[in-house]
Order: C-alpha cells, then structure tokens, then sequence
C-alpha cells in the first residue's frame, strides 16, 4: 500500500485552532487521509505546542479515529 499523501502542514489560526493543510496527488482515498493526518498531527501538536486545549482535542480526536476504526 502506498501512500499518495506528499505534504503535511499545519497552521495556527487563533488561541485554540489550527487549519491542517494537505498536499495529495489523489482524493479518492480521502477519510483516511484525513484519519492517519489526525492520528499523527494529534502527538505532533501535543509535543510542539504544550497547550491543555490541545492535548484535551488532539486526544479526543485520536480516541475517536481509534475507536472508529476498531469498529470496521
């Protein structure tokens, strides 16, 4: 399997947003795109930014994807 996702960006918008830009040669596989980008910016925030909102999201957003995909 590989992967089609080249880039990986992401931008603080405010206190406690960011937008995550993403540079792919294909959509057709796009909710995972969407679920390994979570799922490895989730740690990468946590470390870079040491903010509790976004631990409390990034971990949020990580249980939810896990669980998600136990599910299938």
């Amino acid at each position: 399997m590989s992967s089609s996702v080249k880039q990986i960006d992401a931008y603080l918008i405010g206190p406690t947003q960011w937008v995550i830009s993403l540079k792919t040669t294909s959509f057709a596989d796009f909710p995972n795109y969407i679920r390994k980008l979570f799922l490895h910016f989730g740690i990468a925030l946590n470390c870079l930014l040491q903010k509790r909102f976004f631990k409390w999201t990034c971990k949020i957003i990580c249980r939810l994807l896990k669980s998600e995909t136990k599910g299938n």
